[in-house]
């Protein structure tokens, strides 16, 4: 929750992955990347995909993940 519900920035992410990312220990990061539409809007009230879905981009673009073993929750 800190991420995607308080704090929407890569700042917040990169912040995450300092504090957990050496460590030998499993971190989900629960996110909800997306673009919005009419479907979207009525379904839900967290509109915050689509800026999630470009820091996401911008994280993995600059290397953020590097040092992260990212897997889908069916992998754990």
């Amino acid at each position: 929750m800190d991420f995607s519900l308080k704090d929407v920035r890569l700042e917040s992410l990169e912040r995450l992955i300092d504090l957990y990312g050496d460590k030998n220990m499993v971190v989900e990061l629960m996110v909800h990347p997306g673009y919005i539409d009419s479907y979207t809007r009525n379904i839900t009230s967290y509109l915050l995909r689509e800026e999630e879905l470009e820091i996401l981009i911008k994280a993995k673009n600059i290397g953020l993940f590097d040092s992260v073993q990212l897997i889908s929750f069916s992998q754990f």
